[in-house]
């Protein structure tokens, strides 16, 4: 997992966002949206603060900071990613916590390796991921808000 935050420059030319949260967006690509069942896929993620406030974001665990879903047009979600494990559900695999700072203006960008199993069927899906950010209260950081962002939806085809 390779991740660099950047002044809001122009050359990352990405255009195609996911809804706005606190005026903060998170976007995905990939490089081939014809994707081989057994290969490893690179997700290229990208988190951008519109807002007029920093936020954090929270790096727990590279594996799980994002989530990952294929989703069928009938409504059948595959999750991508491993679920990231709580405290109450036993001691993370790797453990460390530690919030990088976004000012606005700024965009985080972040590859995310994931594994395409054989499992996963041929066909039409739409990919998805999710990642929590941290809105920060200044007047009393025990009161921070956690938000989810969600990514636009790619079509891939599973081969």
């Amino acid at each position: 997992n390779v991740c660099s935050a950047q002044a809001n420059r122009q050359t990352l030319e990405v255009t195609n966002w996911g809804p706005a949260a606190f005026g903060i967006q998170l976007s995905i690509a990939v490089t081939n949206k014809v994707i081989v069942a057994g290969s490893m896929l690179t997700l290229s993620a990208h988190i951008k603060n519109t807002s007029t406030n920093f936020i954090y974001i929270v790096m727990n665990n590279p594996m799980t900071d994002y989530s990952a879903f294929l989703a069928t047009d009938s409504g059948k979600v595959i999750r991508l990613t491993p679920k990231r494990v709580t405290s109450e559900e036993g001691d993370p695999p790797i453990r460390r916590n530690f919030a990088r700072t976004l000012n606005p203006g700024d965009v985080y960008a972040c590859s995310v390796p994931i594994s395409i199993t054989n499992a996963i069927e041929h066909g039409s899906y739409k990919l998805k991921s999710t990642r929590n950010i941290l809105i920060p209260n200044n007047s009393d950081e025990n009161k921070n808000k956690l938000c989810e962002l969600v990514s636009n939806l790619l079509d891939v085809q599973i081969k």
